[in-house]
């Protein structure tokens, strides 16, 4: 079964001490208010550290050296409502606490649940960790050891199909290919830079 890491302390102190805030701050505020007050004093079901993988012109070739943790994130669930907390990383400490609610948080613990119970002993070595590519507005769980596994959360349409295990060649692959559409309509429909006059 996949390792679950532990959150570094002073990251878990900043999530329990957000639950708090937010519990106080949920009469008044109307998100914050569609949730019962026993979904913010429940027990964290999941934590997962939180990767970001950026695209640029030039193709990513390493997945493990181009990702970079930005956040510890927290499950949540009451009742039929899941939700999630997460702690960011900024200059290496443990920051801000933002609330995340909707069906991707739902659907994200339940591939979570879903890699576990299928993968079992073939990935003992491996550690679940939550991707991100926010330029393609899509997510993937992340089985990181000896040999990795992504799964995504969302489809990236034309790319990657939701729920579907890709290695990290074919992945990175199907990543750059993406980038590189995005990044060629951008440049087409961004205005060029006016010329400088001489003065």
């Amino acid at each position: 079964m996949p390792v679950t890491l532990t959150p570094p302390k002073e990251s878990h102190r900043r999530a329990s001490r957000a639950l708090e805030y937010f519990l106080e701050l949920r009469q008044d505020h109307e998100l914050l208010g569609q949730f019962p007050p026993e979904l913010f004093t429940a027990r964290f079901l999941q934590s997962l550290p939180a990767y970001a993988l950026p695209i640029s012109r030039r193709r990513l070739k390493s997945l493990t050296r181009a990702a970079k943790r930005i956040a510890w994130l927290y499950f949540l669930q009451y009742n039929s409502q899941t939700a999630a907390l997460e702690v960011g990383i900024e200059d290496g400490r443990h920051r801000h606490a933002r609330f995340h609610q909707g069906a991707l948080m739902g659907t994200l613990l339940d591939l979570v649940g879903k890699v576990r119970r299928q993968r079992g002993a073939d990935v003992r070595d491996a550690h679940m960790r939550l991707l991100r590519v926010y330029a393609l507005h899509f997510s993937c769980v992340w089985l990181h050891g000896e040999s990795d596994t992504l799964v995504p959360v969302n489809a990236l349409p034309g790319h990657l199909e939701a729920g579907v295990e890709y290695s990290p060649e074919e992945f990175l692959a199907r990543v750059n290919d993406a980038a590189k559409s995005v990044l060629s309509l951008q440049a087409k429909h961004m205005p060029k830079p006016k010329p400088r006059r001489k003065g």
